[in-house]
């Protein structure tokens, strides 16, 4: 199964997503800009990345 990339997984709406999803066991992963600050459960990729830069690397194996 592809990985779903949850972007704004900090805020509000991204946060119950991220619930909601691994719940349902989907494979997600969290873009997130200071990985420090976040503490996600261990079953949920956090990939550090900043909207004003490339982020091509952040969708690698999500589908698209």
């Amino acid at each position: 199964m592809d990985k779903i990339l949850v972007i704004g997984a900090t805020g509000k709406i991204g946060k119950l997503l991220l619930s909601s999803l691994s719940a349902l066991s989907y494979p997600v992963a969290a873009m997130v800009r200071d990985r420090r600050k976040c503490t996600f459960p261990d079953s949920i990729d956090m990939i550090e990345a900043d909207l004003e830069g490339d982020m091509r690397f952040a969708f690698e194996g999500c589908k698209t």
